[in-house]
């Protein structure tokens, strides 16, 4: 009889949002099987944060999707389009239609789980969604066992957000709001325009400009620099923050 093959991700979270109270999934993928994603690596495992109940390109149409992405500005500008790289009809809808068919246990159920996340590289924490929709301590024992982490929060500004400092960077989209995530003791992502010529100098550029990948980098990880990028994904040209 052939071995049944460990399950490639895990439920941490079935509950209400942190930033409305609505209904969301939050489910940590790649633990057994690599990761196809070429900026992150290989050996990354992902956390998907997402709306239950509604596939997650629909929850996008119907403004549905705030209960992952809260205030973030780069999930839909006024014109109604979407600045945000990630591609909502691709691996987050596979993601979840795979825990609608039953594909993910919970931790209790896989407690393995803990064990396959140590012996990757990287735990992205947020390849969709906002992490802090998700109770810090549930999140908080991959944290523990990963050897390095990145992720980012447009949330930092609410008091839910606070058990996640020192391991998040917030995301800023203008100066103001950096030197304000500053004050508040963050390390800032800032997203910048392909034509910005003004950098500081408390920030560095991501490496990824440079072909690094992040489960060699881990700058991200809320404790070590400010970090800027230029925007990019399809949806580019629609960024227009100073």
């Amino acid at each position: 009889m052939a071995r049944k093959a460990k399950p490639n991700g895990i439920v941490v979270y079935r509950g209400p949002s942190l930033i409305n109270g609505k209904p969301i999934v939050a489910i940590i993928t790649a633990l057994v099987r690599d990761s196809k994603n070429p900026k992150t690596g290989k050996k990354s495992a992902h956390l998907w944060i997402l709306p239950d109940g509604i596939e997650p390109h629909k929850a996008w149409k119907i403004d549905a999707d705030k209960c992952v992405c809260g205030d973030c500005p780069l999930r839909k500008v006024e014109n109604g389009k979407r600045v945000c790289y990630v591609q909502l009809h691709q691996a987050p809808l596979a993601i979840y239609r795979a825990y609608k068919n039953g594909k993910y246990p919970t931790l209790a159920e896989y407690p393995e789980a803990l064990e396959k996340l140590a012996k990757k590289e990287l735990f992205r924490l947020g390849a969709y969604g906002d992490p802090t929709a998700v109770p810090f301590e549930l999140v908080k024992p991959f944290i523990d066992v990963a050897k390095r982490w990145t992720g980012y929060t447009h949330q930092w500004r609410q008091d839910f957000a606070k058990p996640w400092k020192n391991y998040l960077q917030a995301s800023c989209e203008t100066i103001l709001d950096m030197a304000k995530a500053v004050t508040d003791g963050w390390k800032v992502f800032r997203v910048v325009p392909e034509d910005n010529n003004v950098y500081l100098e408390n920030e560095v550029l991501c490496p990824s400009n440079n072909g690094a990948q992040c489960e060699r980098c881990g700058l991200c990880n809320g404790r070590k620099r400010n970090v800027y990028i230029t925007v990019h994904g399809t949806g580019k040209k629609f960024f227009h923050h100073e």
